[in-house]
């Protein structure tokens, strides 16, 4: 077996030079080599090799799928008069368009934490959650785990509206998974505009306009029954 001892040196930046260099060497003798590596218990791949593929599907990004749109058409008229009932569904299995939709919304805890007083951190919603016994099998910590996911998700879907339009959030389809937008893109940079970019040569951007009041319209009917309830301290 081969001493790595001579290799390194005892500083990290310097050794993991070294070693990615030593197993991009390994990784391409096993490409070259399909016997080998089928006889090797090992396999080498890039860190971000998973992320870089994911991210790769919106490039066969083709916009709102017909299931989808069906539903906002089906369900346009109710949810502008009776908004509350967006929040109220069955599940219809895997790939429910309304499913994507809702929950798109449910994350987007960002523009709702800007109606509470100001400095009201996640761990101070938390604890008056749970004062209210509104989660009794959970904790607060486990509560407070949850909000800040759901901001930082929150967070995403908003940074797609400012980009795309008020109403890209009901048209994004169930083609791609909800993880590829709130987790896969980034926030900015060239990777977050290429993504756009692929976006907007779909109908995605000129159908949204067609949702973006039904979108202003479920918030605020939202956003005026969180006012009514009283806010709780812990």
């Amino acid at each position: 077996m081969a001493d790595f001892s001579s290799f390194v040196t005892g500083h990290d930046a310097d050794d993991a030079k070294t070693l990615d260099e030593i197993v991009s060497t390994i990784g391409v003798l096993m490409k070259e080599r399909p016997g080998l590596q089928a006889l090797m218990k090992y396999r080498v791949a890039k860190r971000d090799k998973r992320d870089t593929m994911r991210f790769e599907q919106f490039f066969d990004y083709i916009g709102p799928d017909l299931d989808t749109l069906n539903k906002l058409t089906e369900c346009y008229a109710d949810w502008m008069t009776k908004p509350s009932t967006f929040w109220c569904w069955k599940v219809k299995g895997i790939g429910d368009p309304q499913a994507y939709v809702v929950d798109a919304f449910m994350q987007d805890v960002v523009e709702l934490r800007k109606h509470l007083p100001k400095n009201t951190s996640a761990q101070d919603t938390a604890r008056a959650l749970c004062s209210r016994n509104l989660f009794p099998r959970s904790t607060p910590v486990k509560v407070e785990t949850v909000i800040v996911d759901m901001m930082n998700r929150g967070g995403r879907y908003l940074n797609l509206e400012k980009t795309l339009g008020k109403g890209i959030c009901m048209v994004m389809g169930t083609q791609l998974s909800e993880t590829l937008w709130y987790k896969i893109l980034p926030k900015s940079g060239e990777k977050f505009n290429t993504a756009m970019k692929c976006v907007r040569e779909t109908p995605a951007v000129e159908v949204q306009e067609l949702f973006a009041d039904l979108r202003e319209t479920i918030i605020q009917s939202k956003l005026q029954e969180l006012r009514a309830v009283p806010m709780v301290t812990a």
